[in-house]
């Protein structure tokens, strides 16, 4: 479970955390799946997840909620230097909305990929938006 604290209030979510099988296939950026998915940012020290369903309800999301929670931060990362919390949910990657987790990991990592210094997020904080610029490594 991740503690996680939603419109001034805490809250606890489960997560399943598991690992793929050695032959699963990853779907691309445009399948149009709506498949729950969860994911990792390690340059910068995010574990993502969907928004599903049940994720909708435990946190008290709008139906038409988009982007990736933050199910955990890794605190000697970045993002975690930059302010980003669990429980926080990422609806842009660079100014481009993102609807899933796989969504913003790809994202991020082509911004790392293509030289950028820093990945600018828009998140949802309670009732908050606010970018936040999460650097990348240097070195």
């Amino acid at each position: 479970t991740v503690d996680v604290w939603r419109k001034g209030k805490p809250m606890r979510i489960s997560v399943d955390v598991g690992q793929n099988s050695a032959d699963a296939k990853t779907a691309s950026l445009d399948d149009g799946s709506d498949a729950p998915s969860a994911g990792r940012a390690p340059a910068i020290g995010l574990g993502l997840m969907d928004i599903t369903p049940d994720i909708r309800q435990q946190m008290n999301l709008a139906g038409k909620q988009h982007g990736a929670v933050v199910a955990s931060v890794n605190p000697d990362k970045a993002a975690a230097a930059s302010g980003i919390q669990a429980g926080d949910i990422i609806v842009a990657v660079n100014q481009v909305p993102v609807k899933n987790a796989r969504q913003v990991t790809q994202a991020i990592a082509l911004a790392g990929k293509s030289g950028r210094k820093s990945v600018l997020l828009l998140v949802e904080r309670g009732d908050a938006q606010m970018y936040i610029a999460v650097p990348f490594a240097s070195g």
